[in-house]
Formats: structure tokens, C-alpha cells, sequence
């Protein structure tokens, strides 16, 4: 059962207040301007849209399946098919390293993995503070 008669309710509900106009209008309306952050890639005569040409890198099969075996023990190769994989695996080149050379530097892009073969790394932090 509801307490209260409807004309009880209806009178609460129909009590509109009005703000002063000072207090209506306390922010200028925005002005609108040119969008930003849209972006997309345009193809036309001079960005030709071409098809995707992996690199292929020949290496001997020993060398081949080690990567292989290596890759399928990380989380981010897991779910490729085999034939993703083997694109994969094609587009990697060997790079030799001497010792006291550096490999990968804080700060730098991230624009290739490495694989290390053979050989040990040190990996430091240096904190600033």
C-alpha cells in the first residue's frame, strides 16, 4: 500500500525553482573550433595504399626451428597460426653483438625483438633521483 494520496505526489512533483539569470549563465557557451585528435591514413595519388611484403631472411633449418621453439615459450607468439609464424620467423635477420656492446638502451623505440643465441647479457637500471 502507498502512503500518501496523489495529489500529495503530484504537487511535490510539479515544483520547478528557477536559478537567478546570474547563476543560469555562469560560463560563457564554448566556442566550437576545428576538431582535434581525429585522425586516419589517407590514400590517394601520393600515398598509394600497396599490399604488405614481409621481409624474408634465409637461415639454415637448426637455426630456424631453435627460434621457433623459442618463440612458441612466449606469451605474444602463442596464438599465431603456424603460417603467421613462419612470417614471423622469415622477417627475422641474425645480429652478432661484441662484447661491452650494447643491445637495447632505455629510451630508445622499441622496433625489433631480440633472441639471444648464445652469450650473456647484463641488464641494469640506473635511477635517478
Amino acid at each position: 500500500m502507498e502512503s500518501g494520496s496523489d495529489s500529495d505526489r503530484d504537487s511535490d512533483e510539479d515544483k520547478v525553482m528557477e536559478l537567478p539569470a546570474a547563476q543560469q549563465q555562469s560560463k560563457p557557451p564554448m566556442k566550437k573550433g576545428p576538431r582535434t585528435s581525429v585522425s586516419a591514413e589517407a590514400f590517394g595519388t601520393w600515398n598509394k595504399k600497396a599490399e604488405f611484403k614481409p621481409p624474408k631472411h634465409d637461415k639454415p633449418p637448426a637455426v630456424r626451428e631453435a627460434l621457433k621453439k623459442r618463440l612458441s615459450q612466449a606469451f605474444m607468439f602463442s596464438s599465431l597460426n603456424p603460417q603467421e609464424l613462419s612470417i614471423v620467423l622469415d622477417a627475422m635477420l641474425s645480429v652478432k653483438k661484441r662484447a661491452g656492446e650494447s643491445v637495447i638502451v632505455e629510451g630508445d623505440e622499441g622496433d625489433c625483438l631480440y633472441v639471444v643465441d648464445s652469450g650473456v647479457l647484463t641488464c641494469t637500471k640506473i635511477f635517478v633521483r
